[in-house]
C-alpha cells in the first residue's frame, strides 16, 4: 500500500474516532481541499490528543472552584449591594459550538468530502448528522454542578433560529438541561438574528435580569466586542486587548481551545467578512 494511501485510510480513521464516513452516510471524495489540507493538524490535536482533553477539563475544572466562590461571595454580601442590584438570580453565559459542543465530525465531513465551510453545508449536516456531535470534556460536568448550586446556564450561540430544534436534541440527547430552551423570546438559548453575529446585545440581555459570574467561549468576541474582526483589528492589536484583559482570564473569562477556525482566521486573512457566521458560530 502507497504510503500516501495508508496516511489518508488512518487519518480518517482518527478523525472520526468510533464513527466512520460509511455508518453517518456521505461519499468521500478524492482529496480534501487545500484549506482543509491545511487545517487537518488542528483537527487531529482537538480530535485525538490529550492535551485537548487536558486543557478543557482543566479550564472547567478552574471554572467551576471559581464560580462557587463567586457565588458565596455574591449571596454574602447582596444586602450591602445598591438596590438595583440585589435580588438578581445568579447565571453563568456559555457559547455552544466548540464551547459546549465538539463539531469534530463536520470537521472530518468538510475534509473527507472536499468542501469548504458554507452556512448551507453546515445547517444540512447538523439536521442529518445533529446526533453525531459531541460534548467538550468536562462540559456537561460543569453545567450540573453550577445548576445543582443554583446558577442558570445561559446559552448565547450564532446558530440560526432554524437550528434551535436540532440545538435542543443535541443536548438532550447527552442529558444536558434543556428546559426553557424552546422558548424563543426567553434568555436559556439566544440564537443570531437576523444575520447579526455580534453578541454583546445579547450579553446586555442577560445581564439586565440575571447576575452573570462568568462567560464561556472560544472566540474572544464570545466576551467583547472590542476583539471583532473588524478592519481596525490586527492580530497584534487583539493579543494586546487580550494583555490588557488579563485579570478577567480564569476569573471570570473562561476561554476553551480551538485551533480550527475563527476569528483568529478572518483576521490573518484581512477579510473580515470572510467566513464570518463560521468564525463567531
Amino acid at each position: 500500500m502507497k504510503r500516501t494511501g495508508w496516511f489518508r485510510r488512518h487519518i480518517s480513521i482518527a478523525l472520526v474516532g468510533l464513527l466512520t464516513a460509511a455508518a453517518l452516510g456521505w461519499q468521500a471524495a478524492p482529496k480534501p481541499t487545500d484549506l482543509q489540507r491545511g487545517l487537518l493538524y488542528a483537527d487531529l490535536w482537538v480530535q485525538t490528543s490529550g492535551e485537548y482533553v487536558a486543557c478543557c477539563l482543566q479550564t472547567y475544572q478552574m471554572a467551576t472552584e471559581q464560580v462557587k466562590r463567586d457565588l458565596d461571595q455574591y449571596r454574602a454580601g447582596e444586602s450591602k449591594l445598591p438596590p438595583e442590584q440585589r435580588g438578581k438570580p445568579p447565571a453563568v453565559v456559555m457559547d455552544l459550538d466548540e464551547t459546549v459542543l465538539d463539531n469534530g465530525t463536520f470537521q472530518t465531513y468538510l475534509y473527507d468530502t472536499g468542501q469548504n465551510y458554507s452556512d448551507d453545508r453546515w445547517t444540512k449536516f447538523m439536521f442529518e448528522h445533529w446526533a453525531s456531535v459531541r460534548l467538550l470534556p468536562g462540559a456537561k460536568e460543569f453545567i450540573e454542578r453550577a445548576e445543582s448550586l443554583g446558577i442558570t446556564v445561559i446559552y448565547i450561540t450564532n446558530r440560526e433560529e432554524s437550528l434551535r430544534e436540532v440545538t435542543i436534541k443535541t443536548l438532550k440527547q447527552w442529558g444536558v438541561n434543556t428546559e426553557g430552551m424552546d422558548d424563543a423570546s426567553g434568555l436559556r438559548l439566544m440564537v443570531q438574528n437576523d444575520g447579526e453575529s455580534i453578541k454583546k446585545p445579547r450579553r446586555d440581555l442577560a445581564r439586565a435580569k440575571y447576575n452573570v459570574l462568568a462567560y464561556f467561549g472560544d472566540q474572544l468576541g464570545d466576551f467583547s466586542d472590542e476583539f471583532a474582526p473588524n478592519h481596525d483589528n490586527t492580530p497584534e492589536a487583539r493579543r494586546e486587548t487580550a494583555y490588557e484583559y488579563r485579570q478577567l482570564w480564569g476569573t471570570r473569562w473562561f476561554v476553551l481551545p480551538n485551533p480550527m477556525y475563527g476569528q483568529f482566521q478572518q483576521v490573518l486573512r484581512g477579510e473580515p467578512e470572510h467566513y464570518l457566521r463560521r468564525a463567531e458560530k
